[in-house]
């Protein structure tokens, strides 16, 4: 049998609710993180990393957690909530003291970019696409 899981505090924040509400609804479904690891062909620790709140989830993970645990769309209604408080990064963003948020960032950007260092300026982060399995 494995370790005692790591108890959850919801109220902390909404990465800390989802977490506890994909574990409720994995453990309804009589299944472990490895095993719902792969069904939705992610790995077990991103499962359990999603679940203690270490790790921001992709829409991706989400929607096959909702097809798998058979949720009718639950966990992918959360999925705003997680959104709001998201960063590029994956980490928690923090309130600007002047409002800007985001966009005010990017317009502090330099505007004059070449070569390869416009291209990568250009690609998204995918925070899901190096958790799945190579197939």
């Amino acid at each position: 049998m494995g370790q005692t899981p790591r108890a959850l505090q919801p109220s902390l924040s909404e990465r800390h609710f989802f977490g506890a509400e994909l574990r409720r609804l994995r453990e309804r479904a009589d299944l472990s993180q490895a095993r719902l690891g792969t069904m939705i062909r992610f790995s077990a620790d991103l499962v359990r990393r999603v679940e203690t709140a270490d790790r921001f989830p992709s829409r991706e993970f989400v929607g096959a957690c909702d097809k798998a645990l058979e949720t009718g769309g639950s966990l992918m209604r959360l999925l705003p909530l997680l959104d709001k408080n998201q960063t590029s990064d994956g980490k928690r963003s923090a309130p600007s003291p002047t409002g800007g948020g985001l966009s005010s960032a990017l317009s502090n950007r330099p505007t004059e970019t070449s070569g390869l260092a416009e291209m990568v300026a250009r690609v998204p982060f995918q925070p899901g696409v190096l958790d799945r399995a190579a197939l």
